[in-house]
């Protein structure tokens, strides 16, 4: 752990104020990161063990009309005890902490609270970050659950909650597909079993189970329609597919944005497939763009080029205006990128043989 690190984890108890923000439409690894720090906070680094008495306010704010459902199950039933998330926000922090942002216009409607804290810190696992905080700590994880994994929890020898390791293996494995994307580092196998060790086999399959294997009605007719020749197109001989699931099929289905979870991933699976793309719609030209792309390909190039960034082989960007609009823009990027792909072909293991 860097001194730098050390030294913020020193003064965090001496701040009394302290903002705990992530991204618009906050994802899995976005809530579970945030919701997980201020526990970690709390129990291990307040003015008082374990957050007892301790006069530390520290509130979680995510830019979002409703949690995803699929996340509803760390809110306990008393819900009194989760006033801290998104309450009225004091008029300013001692601290701020960006989670999972690779950019501080990521925090939507909190990025005015952010930047006006006395102190900045940003964690994040983005490549394309642009270090925007007075403390900048961008790891190269799967994920910001499993940054914060190694931030405060390695090598640390006291007790962790099964909810805190909960919250961190939800963000993980939503974040690389139930570990089929980016999850081959070395970091991510260390993670994954500190949590396997101290979570347990069963309460990790029912987690799980709760985001993979959970859909919905709702997800069902979405799915159905991003299968349509309506919402799905193929380009470039077939080497990059792009769905496109607008207003009116968020209504029809009436379907949430979790509900398209999983799509664009599925959409990479066909053989041929190169990149996939899939355009999300809830509100009228709101758009969420996420890209996928087979091994070597790196699509976070692309969601740059519209603001955005995330990993090689996944990333995702937001677009002001309707999707044909972004189509115009998009596609042409698309099949410039593809031209450009190294030729050889991913289906290539000649190299086994050498």
């Amino acid at each position: 752990m860097s001194e730098d690190f050390r030294c913020l984890l020193d003064e965090i108890k001496d701040y009394k104020n302290i903002a705990i923000i992530s991204h618009q439409t906050p994802d899995a690894d976005a809530f579970s990161s945030s919701v997980a720090l201020r526990e970690i906070i709390r129990k291990f680094h307040s003015t008082l063990p374990n957050g007892k008495n301790s006069k530390q306010r520290i509130d979680v704010f995510l830019d979002c009309e409703e949690i995803p459902s699929s996340l509803k199950i760390f809110i306990p039933q008393n819900a009194n005890s989760f006033k801290f998330l998104n309450p009225t926000p004091k008029k300013h922090y001692d601290l701020a902490i960006s989670l999972d942002c690779s950019n501080v216009e990521r925090m939507g409607k909190y990025t005015e609270l952010f930047q006006k804290a006395d102190k900045t810190v940003n964690i994040d696992h983005h490549a394309a970050n642009t270090r925007f905080a007075m403390r900048n700590y961008v790891l190269k994880t799967s994920s910001t659950c499993e940054a914060l994994y190694f931030l405060f929890l390695h090598k640390e020898k006291f007790e962790v909650s099964k909810y805190i390791l909960s919250l961190l293996y939800s963000g993980i494995i939503t974040d690389t597909n139930n570990l089929k994307i980016n999850a081959d580092a070395l970091s991510t196998e260390k993670a994954m079993a500190y949590i396997r060790q101290n979570l347990g086999m069963s309460l990790m399959s029912r987690l799980r189970a709760n985001f993979f294997e959970n859909n919905s009605q709702a997800k069902e007719e979405l799915i159905s329609m991003a299968y349509s020749k309506k919402h799905r197109k193929y380009l470039l001989d077939d080497k990059v597919c792009l769905i496109t699931l607008d207003k009116n099929a968020f209504l029809k289905a009436e379907a949430e944005m979790e509900d398209a979870e999983g799509i664009v991933d599925e959409a990479l699976y066909r053989k041929g497939v190169l990149i996939s793309v899939i355009i999300l719609e809830k509100n009228k030209n709101e758009l969420y763009v996420k890209l996928r792309g087979k091994p070597g390909i790196d699509v976070s190039k692309i969601a740059q080029e519209f603001g955005g960034g995330g990993h090689e082989r996944q990333a995702a960007f937001q677009f002001k205006g309707s999707p044909s609009q972004l189509e115009k823009l998009l596609i042409p990027k698309a099949v410039d990128f593809t031209k450009n792909l190294n030729e050889t072909s991913i289906d290539d293991y000649r190299e086994l043989f050498h």
